[in-house]
Order: structure tokens, then sequence, then C-alpha cells
């Protein structure tokens, strides 16, 4: 079996928020980007408001960190820059 090259990307998110659909919209656009650059991406269930966006175990986004949601695109562009897009 070949070795799939590419990145893993890992999204952290609050199921007790709610935020499960963001996670996967994130994910869906993430994707939709950069599918060709990414080895697997992530949904992890946490708790506590969390938010996070790795990749490569490098962290991009924290909604705890900026006490906030990101913005329209923020996740794309925060990702494709830790590729190297």
């Amino acid at each position: 079996m070949a070795e799939v090259a590419g990145a893993t990307v890992s999204i952290e998110y609050c199921w007790e928020c709610s935020y499960t659909l963001l996670a996967v919209r994130a994910s869906q656009e993430i994707l939709m980007e950069y599918e060709d650059r990414i080895a697997q991406l992530v949904l992890i269930p946490g708790a506590d408001g969390t938010f996070e966006v790795n990749v490569n175990g490098k962290l991009v986004f924290s909604k705890l960190r900026t006490a906030r949601h990101a913005e329209a695109g923020e996740l794309v562009q925060k990702v494709g820059a830790a590729l190297g897009a």
C-alpha cells in the first residue's frame, strides 16, 4: 500500500455548545480548497467552548485564545498559510 503524503488537519469543537455543524462546515470549506494537500481531517468532540484548528499539530486558530469565532474565510486562509499555499 502506498503511503499518502499530506497534512493532518484537526478541528476540536465543543459539542456541548452545539458547534458540531460549525466544525462540519469548516471541514467542508477546508477540504474544498486543500483536499489535494490533506492526508486526513479529524473532527474531535470537546467541551468548555473549545474550537481549535491544528495543522500537523500546530495551532492555527483558537476560539479560546481569541474569544471569538472565526470570520468567513478565515479558517481556510489560516490552514492555507500553514500548508504553504
